[in-house]
């Protein structure tokens, strides 16, 4: 029979991300509800710092922020809050373009609200959204797909948010932020790299894309190789010709004038001696 089991974030208590497995560690197939969706993951940056220094001003402010700012967001947006815990949560969205204004507009929000309040015991947030396939349960959601978004979520910026490529793809015209690409990327337990977005906040870098045009890993090896092969071919054929050594033609050159320098000097000796011997007769 399938098991369920989950793994802690990166923060605990973070986001628990549950899969459901078979007891050799495949995802179980029979039975599954499946669905493409974008998904939301959303988590406190340093709440056990945070609630070390201060647990219920830690809470009540989180609480609010929940209460004012950020579950409004999402039902603004149509989104479904799928699991909770604790300081974050995994929210899921029929539309990546919701997601993302969703995302933007949570940490516009956090962000101004927080800037006033001392950096050590500032609350923001880290979200990372993904588009992919998942396994419906219930009202809990499973499978690669949430566990790409909740990686994405650990590498945002705090107060910031990451976003995969297959969401990006579908967005990237549609709402109005900046973006940088940030590569590709290796996540655990996803085999392929995935590409990875960091969108610009700011509302000055709206339309905005930054190195897009980056070469991926594959092509940066295929560059270079080409680049040392040109360089090997240039090197070979300067050692073939040496163009900093004298040339042949004006080797032969110079030759040819030194002989006739000597052949003019011993004709005048010739005809020296000649004369010399003619005046003793």
């Amino acid at each position: 029979m399938p098991r369920r089991v989950f793994e802690i974030g990166t923060n605990p208590p973070s986001l628990l991300r549950w899969m459901r497995i078979t007891p050799d560690g495949e995802m179980a197939e029979h039975g599954e509800q499946r669905r493409l969706t974008a998904i939301l993951a959303l988590d406190m940056v340093g709440y056990s710092r945070l609630m070390e220094a201060g647990e219920r001003d830690t809470i009540a402010r989180h609480m609010a922020h929940r209460g004012e700012l950020i579950d409004p967001n999402i039902d603004e947006h149509h989104g479904r809050i799928a699991t909770l815990a604790g300081d974050g949560m995994i929210v899921e969205f029929a539309s990546v373009v919701d997601a993302v204004e969703c995302a933007v507009a949570i940490q516009r929000a956090v962000n101004a609200r927080e800037a006033d309040a001392p950096e050590d015991r500032r609350i923001l947030y880290r979200i990372g959204i993904n588009l992919g396939d998942i396994v419906v349960e219930g009202d809990e959601i499973f499978g690669d797909g949430v566990n790409i978004a909740a990686r994405l979520e650990a590498m945002a910026d705090p107060g910031g948010v990451c976003v995969s490529g297959t969401a990006y793809d579908q967005f990237k015209q549609v709402v109005d932020v900046g973006y940088e690409y940030l590569g590709e990327r290796r996540v655990k337990n996803i085999k392929k790299p995935i590409r990875v977005y960091r969108v610009l906040l700011d509302p000055a870098a709206a339309g905005k894309v930054i190195g897009e045009g980056r070469s991926r890993p594959f092509g940066r090896r295929t560059g270079a190789l080409a680049a040392a092969a040109v360089l090997v071919v240039v090197g070979g054929a300067l050692a073939w010709l040496e163009p900093w050594a004298p040339r042949q033609a004006d080797i032969s050159i110079d030759q040819q004038a030194e002989q006739a320098r000597d052949a003019e000097a011993a004709a005048e000796r010739a005809r020296t001696a000649e004369a010399e011997r003619a005046r003793l007769a």
